[in-house]
């Protein structure tokens, strides 16, 4: 996540096992009925899959628990002139967290800190939730180490160290939560095998889009396989061109009857709507949608949607 230059000793994801700093998996899930679901995901450098086939229920906006664990077997060796911090400076270990989507950002704090016995080994634990309708789409985790102390004593020896309270000393760990949802937050049902019904079609069934939530019951968008071009079959993309046109014109089909109703328009616009809900989402989506504005005509408002998952498509 990190591309600064530094001119001074600092911690990498390559040179952190010298420090005795040694970084547990990530743990991620959800909660359903009070029950913590484990989401499992797949693992390639710097970036975490979730699994979205085994969890076909879950969707990132419906909120995602994220837990991780850092042992320092000596926090000693990050000070003095052989470290990276003036020995008499203090430091904290940072989550910086990044949601392009809903352009968020913020830093999360250690839960708990486990000193050994001998006061040698210190584990540092990590328990986040995102709470419902709060993110969207790939999350970006950056590991930090942050100077929260200066030294107001620095010796001869350690001039070359930072030490500047709040300037990051290292990015331990960088890593993407790639949630696979530009796709999957839209509710789809893809397994109609019907040749006398049309290849898709848009359902509506919200009593009121500022609180009915973003889920099947209320929306959803249905695939007809028993077309050769269906775009998509058993949650897997056969065609990227088709399904950007059919989820844009159902975008738009939305949009459109949230505008047709004065009271959802005015609450929806100005962001009223309760998280995890389609109100709450669609006015995310035409916020982060360059170019799209709730008031621009329909053939407008189209062009934009679409270049917009041309754009998606083409990262998947």
């Amino acid at each position: 996540m990190e591309n600064n230059i530094r001119f001074y000793p600092h911690v990498t994801e390559d040179n952190c096992g010298s420090f005795g700093i040694e970084v547990k998996e990530y743990i991620l899930s959800y909660s359903e009925n009070d029950i913590d679901i484990i989401l499992p995901y797949t693992q390639s450098p710097g970036v975490l899959r979730i699994d979205t086939n085994t969890a076909r229920s879950w969707k990132v906006v419906n909120g995602l628990r994220v837990r991780k664990s850092v042992v320092m077997q000596n926090p000693a060796l990050l000070k003095g002139a052989s470290g990276v911090i003036p020995k008499d400076a203090d430091f904290e270990l940072l989550l910086i967290w990044k949601n392009k989507a809903f352009t968020q950002a913020g830093c999360i704090l250690p839960v708990s800190k486990t000193v050994s016995e001998d006061s040698a080994e210190t584990q540092y634990d990590f328990d986040y939730s995102f709470e419902k309708g709060s993110v969207g789409g790939n999350i970006e985790l950056s590991l930090s180490l942050i100077i929260s102390k200066a030294a107001e004593n620095v010796e001869e020896t350690e001039q070359v160290l930072m030490n500047d309270p709040g300037v990051s000393v290292g990015e331990i760990e960088s890593v993407i939560i790639n949630t696979d949802d530009n796709v999957n937050e839209f509710p789809i049902n893809d397994n109609i095998e019907d040749a006398s019904k049309p290849m898709w079609w848009l359902e509506i069934n919200w009593d009121d889009p500022r609180t009915s939530d973003f889920i099947p019951e209320n929306l959803c968008i249905y695939l007809n396989k028993a077309f050769q071009s269906c775009p998509m079959d058993n949650g897997k993309i056969r065609n990227k061109e088709m399904l950007v046109d059919i989820l844009s014109t159902a975008y738009l089909m939305i949009i459109e009857k949230i505008k047709s109703n004065d009271e959802f328009f005015i609450d929806i616009s100005n962001d009223s709507s309760s998280p995890g809900s389609i109100g709450f989402i669609i006015q995310r989506f035409v916020t982060q949608c360059s170019g799209l504005f709730w008031e621009q005509e329909p053939e407008e408002m189209l062009k934009h949607i679409q270049s917009y998952f041309v754009r998606v498509f083409k990262e998947l």
